[in-house]
């Protein structure tokens, strides 16, 4: 059960990503457009509520953990609702927040955990606060209680042992704030952040030292946008049947290790899927229901957020603005019906810049601000622009926002097409599986795949583009050419292109070269040496077990597995993973699991006869292959002892 406490723990504490292989462009799917300008973040008010189906598999880490414990997946609603806006001083900065309460309650239902050898459930209430940064959406702190007990279906368990499992109280902070969305989002957009966590850990357990689980530490993440859509995973959607314009956002860590995705969901301003992994075994997917948006009209809780009653529209004078250069920003106050809101107070935060005004709206509810772009970098360094910050004009007597974000660029060109290959993302499958990896990842590949690319075409002017041709050239030199009828200041065009990789291709590099334009059609491009790109994929193999163990080996005694003979034929490290036959009747995977970077383990059975080992090599691509073999233990022959009597 120590196992069982330490994995939901973890799990809840991160509430707080040759030569004729067969190609072709998919006519039908060749090209997704979406504006650069795409879709900007919207307010959030006092009382917006969402609700989440929520799933906990924690199944993989503990059978990975060798403990005989069980436990169903838990399954609950979680709550969200923003409570209050408050000022809060951050970083130095004075800076708009939601205050965000969390709640939920899950449960494995009745039998679906174990304690002592009874059997029960386990249930896990959880009530939390999250600070949010109002101008992005970035998370500042999250702090909840964690109360778990387990409840058993019959007997005097909880007589003997304590049944109230954990009572934990946990706060996290970022520096900066994580920004999970880069706004304005749109499709094929990356971006990454170099942040600090500080977690402590208050609290009690007779099962663990929670004081262990706090800590300081650097991380470093990438995002990217990698789908658009209805929220749609492994033929699984969401209840909430609004949510057909979604952006799909993967999040991988610093080794190219998935840490989870997200759909983000404009219409309800808020995510509509949300998916943390960990590479220890578990997962937690929450999974919009129902959206209940405060002060608004016309509301369908399942499907339509309707119309706010008031609302704070800001547009700004350009979609994209250079450094220190002064633009208005106009916020117009008005109700559902389109009536202005005259004589109020609004005021402007360009929190950033530490910029504020304040400007009276006239009769139509209408106020002008001047807003100083500065030449300040943001947090998040993204391929589409130099820095986007969030501005924030609002009356704070009502506490009603508006928000809209800024756009910089370096240098403000009417025309300026280019091959952005660091926004392109492939999807490969392999045995029937199809996984989605983007450039922070890299693009490993082995005979046999079939792989998918999503090739990015940008516009980083401000006018629209002419039409214009794209040629690929494809690994044997043969070349396709797509014709692309215009892009939009500001905008994208995808082409999606479609491989093999030929089953007798060797281990090598192959290389798709993009060239933009090559007939120099947008004679007024103001940028030719950013028209090509390349995307290279890395041809390799799977990795090759190899494993050597003791023989004629008695119960009770060690038995020794040496894998370091396992190879990655394409070169690099393997690690291996082990596991071993249990005979308990209680053990939820039937195998006791041991993590070897060396390759190397022991192991012993209490019973004579064959058992089964499974040994899992992993390469650096992350590709896995299973080798099964036996081990044979000798019955130990009885001892017989005697003694003479005097």
């Amino acid at each position: 059960m120590r196992q069982v406490l330490i994995a939901i723990f973890i799990v809840l504490s991160m509430m707080l990503m040759p030569w004729q292989g067969e190609y072709f462009v998919d006519d039908e799917n060749s090209k997704s457009y979406s504006s650069a300008v795409g879709e900007d973040l919207d307010a959030w008010r006092i009382g917006d509520r969402w609700v989440y189906e929520t799933l906990f598999d924690v199944q993989d880490l503990i059978a990975n953990s060798g403990t005989d414990a069980s436990l169903n997946t838990l399954t609950g609603d979680t709550e969200v609702e923003v409570t209050d806006i408050a000022d809060l001083a951050y970083n130095g900065t004075q800076t708009l927040v939601y205050i965000v309460s969390v709640t939920g309650s899950f449960t494995s239902g009745s039998n679906g955990a174990e304690l002592q050898g009874w059997g029960g459930s386990l249930d896990v209430q959880y009530t939390g606060t999250d600070i949010i940064r109002a101008r992005d959406l970035a998370v500042i702190q999250t702090s909840f209680r964690l109360v778990v007990d387990f409840n058993p279906n019959a007997g005097f368990v909880c007589w003997v042992t304590n049944c109230e499992l954990a009572d934990i109280t946990i706060t996290t902070e970022y520096q900066p704030g994580k920004e999970k969305r880069d706004f304005p989002i749109r499709s094929g957009d990356f971006w990454y952040q170099n942040h600090w966590s500080d977690t402590s850990v208050d609290g009690e357990s007779d099962y663990f030292d929670v004081s262990t689980f706090g800590s300081s530490e650097q991380a470093n993440s990438s995002w990217q946008v990698v789908d658009t859509g209805t929220p749609l995973e492994d033929g699984t959607s969401i209840q909430y049947a609004g949510c057909s314009n979604s952006f799909k956002i993967t999040e991988v860590n610093i080794t190219g290790q998935s840490q989870g995705m997200e759909w983000f969901c404009p219409v309800v301003r808020s995510y509509a899927w949300s998916r943390v992994v960990n590479e220890a075994g578990f997962q937690i997917d929450w999974l919009l229901k129902e959206y209940y948006p405060a002060a608004s009209n016309n509301v369908v809780a399942s499907s339509d957020p309707g119309v706010r009653q008031e609302s704070i529209d800001v547009s700004l004078e350009f979609i994209a603005a250079p450094l220190d250069y002064e633009q208005d920003a106009t916020a117009t106050y008005q109700s559902s019906t389109g009536t202005g809101v005259p004589g109020s107070n609004l005021y402007m935060r360009y929190e950033t810049a530490g910029s504020t005004s304040t400007q009276v709206t006239d009769n139509a509810g209408i106020a002008t601000f001047i807003v100083d772009t500065s030449s300040e970098t943001d947090d998040t360094p993204s391929t589409s622009d130099y820095a986007s910050r969030g501005l924030i004009i609002w009356d704070p007597v009502t506490k009603i926002i508006g928000v809209a974000t800024i756009v910089m660029q370096v240098e403000i060109v009417g025309l300026d097409l280019v091959a952005q290959m660091s926004s392109a993302f492939m999807e490969r499958t392999r045995n029937g599986q199809t996984q989605t990896f983007t450039a922070a990842q890299g693009y490993n590949v082995i005979p046999g795949d079939s792989v998918s690319l999503s090739i990015p075409v940008q516009n980083n002017g401000i006018a629209d583009s002419p039409a214009f041709d794209v040629t690929i050239t494809y690994p044997d030199a043969s070349v396709i050419q797509e014709r692309i009828p215009t892009i939009e200041a500001l905008g994208e065009e995808r082409i999606i292109v479609d491989w093999m990789i030929p089953v007798d291709m060797a281990i090598s590099q192959q290389s798709f070269v993009v060239n933009v334009d090559p007939n120099n059609e947008a004679t007024q491009d103001a940028d030719l040496t950013n028209n090509q790109g390349t995307i290279s994929l890395n041809v390799g193999r799977l990795p090759e077990p190899a494993v050597q163990q003791t023989d004629g080996v008695y119960t009770f005694e060690p038995i020794f597995y040496d894998a370091t003979g396992s190879i990655d034929p394409d070169g690099g490290d393997v690690s291996c993973v082990f596991s071993f036959e249990n005979a308990s009747e209680n053990s939820v995977s039937g195998f006791d699991t041991v993590i070897s970077t060396d390759c190397m383990a022991e192991w012993n059975w209490s019973n004579d006869g064959d058992w089964q080992v499974q040994l899992y090599v992993t390469d650096d691509e992350s590709d896995e292959v299973l080798h099964e073999f036996t081990s044979e233990v000798l019955n130990r022959a009885p001892e017989f002892e005697l003694t003479g009597v005097d």
